[in-house]
């Protein structure tokens, strides 16, 4: 039998449902699962007449925005449409309670720690990532469940078109040409990263024949690596202090885009932890993109793994870096 928590009428929060038949013995007419990327087994056999909805979102990193703003927008349909809902992800306990959360904070105007606390008092074990908790993007979130909720419906075809194209976006990417010992990766058309042990014959041997330098690289050990015949053109920026990533980020910005025109590459090195290089980069990716930071690490870090490792200096720091979140 299904073990779910009542919030309210017709709205239920729970951990992933095991069969097909525990949905179907349950009160709820529509499912909106917010974990599984995959069909669940529980899917399989299920009626018709109950409404499955998924919209995954990961919970160990943040979350783009464009896939957080639709797990809510599709909870907010369901209930302007008096659907009976069950809401669940792996365990109920971090996403789920996420996305109902933003959905109480929209419909009845609460902060985040009332909207949380409420979710808490039907459910006890509720304990979102703190990467939901320090959701920098959230008014833009509730600014679209909002007017979702006043009968703007083509707000959540719009959700499900900047999804889609994020994900067509990232799928389509150029491959990233590096080994894994090399020391960088390619994370877009024309951009890689990497750190202070880039291997240079690798990057040359990539195409790359322009390099930048963010922050202090003791020693240069990523030039000294390319063929001596060929070094490359190299543009030092010093990145120690807010305002110097931010000139980092708006010269690479302008750098990337003048070297895609010309159909090259080029690659922003740091030493160290990488994490100056990674910020400038971040917001650069956000600037030229219109993405909040959520969206632009995640791009980031789908190649370039160790920029996780920064991901606390990235999206917890209240810095004077980022650019505003849209929708």
């Amino acid at each position: 039998m299904l073990s779910f928590d009542l919030l309210e009428p017709g709205l239920g929060l729970s951990g992933r449902p095991a069969s097909a038949a525990d949905v179907e013995a349950s009160p709820f007419k529509a499912v909106l699962n917010v974990c599984d990327f995959e069909q669940p087994r529980y899917e399989r056999g299920l009626s018709s007449s109950i409404e499955v909805v998924r919209r995954p979102i990961n919970d160990i990193y943040p979350v783009p925005l464009p896939y957080l703003t639709l797990a809510t927008l599709e909870l907010v349909d369901l209930r302007r449409r008096g659907v009976p809902t069950l809401v669940h992800c792996q365990a109920g306990r971090s996403r789920s309670p996420t996305i109902i959360a933003l959905y109480w904070m929209a419909r009845d105007g609460l902060d985040w720690d009332t909207a949380l606390a409420r979710v808490i008092a039907c459910r006890s074990i509720v304990d979102p990532n703190p990467f939901f908790r320090s959701e920098h993007s959230r008014a833009a979130i509730l600014s679209e469940a909002r007017a979702l909720m006043t009968g703007e419906t083509g707000v959540l075809d719009r959700a499900r078109a900047r999804r889609a194209a994020l994900v067509q976006r990232f799928l389509r990417r150029t491959a990233d040409v590096a080994q894994e010992d090399d020391g960088w990766n390619l994370v877009d058309e024309g951009l890689a990263i990497g750190g202070s042990q880039a291997f240079g014959a690798s990057l040359h041997e990539a195409g790359i024949r322009e390099v930048v330098l963010v922050g202090d690289i003791e020693g240069d050990e990523a030039l000294s690596t390319f063929p001596s015949d060929a070094p490359p053109m190299v543009h030092r920026l010093p990145g120690s202090t807010d305002a110097e990533l931010r000139t980092a980020s708006g010269a690479i910005l302008a750098l990337w885009q003048e070297a895609r025109r010309a159909g090259r590459p080029i690659c922003v090195l740091s030493g160290g932890d990488e994490a100056s290089g990674t910020l400038a980069v971040c917001v650069a990716l956000m600037a030229a993109n219109g993405w909040d930071r959520a969206t632009a690490l995640w791009y980031l870090a789908s190649r370039r793994a160790t920029a996780w490792t920064h991901v606390g200096a990235i999206w917890f720091a209240d810095r004077d870096l980022w650019p505003a979140a849209t929708p």
